[in-house]
């Protein structure tokens, strides 16, 4: 879980000693219902950081916060899927099937599979 919250943070300011973690809606409302997390997430981004980066971390809630290891996880998977979804419909066999029965791609309907906790 701490990973996970970690995912959801980013780091806005470093003054030497201390980063300030931008923490989205949803991962800013579990480290205040659970504040034990907080020292998990410090642990989990500190396994992260080389020593020399090492830092005291400081979390604020923010609203929209860009550059968070979730959110381009999310926007590499949408890249790719949208890329597969071009190569498939440029597929002669797909191109016929949905000009001959009137069907389209529905990329809504495509999803990827769960990951295992492996990865």
């Amino acid at each position: 879980m701490a990973q996970t919250l970690a995912s959801h943070c980013a780091v806005v300011a470093d003054d030497g000693t201390t980063w300030t973690m931008a923490v989205d809606a949803l991962a800013h409302h579990w480290l205040k219902a659970k504040p034990e997390l907080t020292q998990r997430v410090a642990t989990a981004v500190a396994a992260a950081a080389p020593s020399k980066w090492q830092r005291r971390l400081r979390f604020e809630a923010a609203t929209d916060v860009a550059g968070t290891p979730a959110k381009e996880e999310a926007a590499h998977w949408a890249e790719r899927k949208r890329r597969i979804l071009d190569k498939a419909s440029q597929l002669p066999g797909v191109q016929v099937l949905c000009k001959r029965l009137g069907l389209r791609i529905d990329p809504d309907a495509v999803h990827w599979p769960e990951r295992s906790a492996e990865g």
